[in-house]
């Protein structure tokens, strides 16, 4: 039998956890993260062999921040504005048909299928608070401490599937999580309804200012 009373006491531990450290140091002044000339090369002599790579299996190879791979890709493929734009970018993602969202960490990959859902800040703490009610994606999260979010158009291998998505990433460059519109089998292209609501959201990226030259 689920021990549901147990359940809430641990979530309830566990958001008074949060709200302690939620004080911790703050992103919003650290630099942008952007890439020399001999950085641009190196990371576009990767992507001629590795087309379509996320900026986090990119890093891995060329031991370069995330955020700074994404600096370095040609303007029509990335454009990179401040993490202060969270609220506005999130509440355009919730437009979106069935995106997927992505988040990779120490060599684990985890999907979210799903709407993207509403959110609103905390009024005792730094987080952003998903909605949790239904399934797919909920939980709590440090706009903060995001720096920078992009817009990624990449080609890939297979012909008129670009890797289409948002990356968000910390002061460190490395990525957070990302929200992609993707085909049913990641393979092939993604929906029309669903193109149409990734190019809102890159347009709304691109009137914001740019961070890298």
């Amino acid at each position: 039998m689920i021990d549901f009373a147990a359940i809430r006491g641990l979530k309830a531990a566990l958001m008074a956890m949060l709200v302690a450290t939620s004080g911790a140091a703050r992103a919003g002044d650290a630099p942008a993260l952007c890439a020399t000339p001999d950085q641009v090369k190196q990371v576009q002599t990767y992507y001629a062999a590795s087309p379509g790579a996320m900026p986090a299996i990119a890093s891995r190879m060329l031991k370069l921040p995330d955020a700074l791979i994404a600096s370095a890709l040609p303007a029509d493929q990335a454009y990179g504005t401040s993490g202060a734009a969270f609220i506005r970018v999130w509440e355009s993602l919730m437009a979106w048909d069935s995106p997927v969202v992505i988040v990779i960490k120490s060599g684990n990959v985890i999907e979210i299928r799903g709407r993207i859902p509403k959110g609103e800040p905390s009024k005792i703490s730094n987080y952003f608070n998903v909605d949790e009610k239904g399934e797919g994606m909920s939980g709590h999260l440090r706009p903060d401490l995001m720096t920078t979010i992009y817009a990624v158009e990449l080609p890939t291998k297979t012909a008129n599937a670009p890797l289409r998505g948002v990356l968000f990433f910390d002061a460190a460059g490395e990525t957070v999580f990302g929200v992609y519109a993707a085909g049913e089998s990641e393979r092939g292209p993604a929906p029309p309804a669903l193109l149409g609501q990734f190019e809102k959201t890159r347009a709304l990226i691109r009137s914001m200012p740019k961070l890298c030259p």
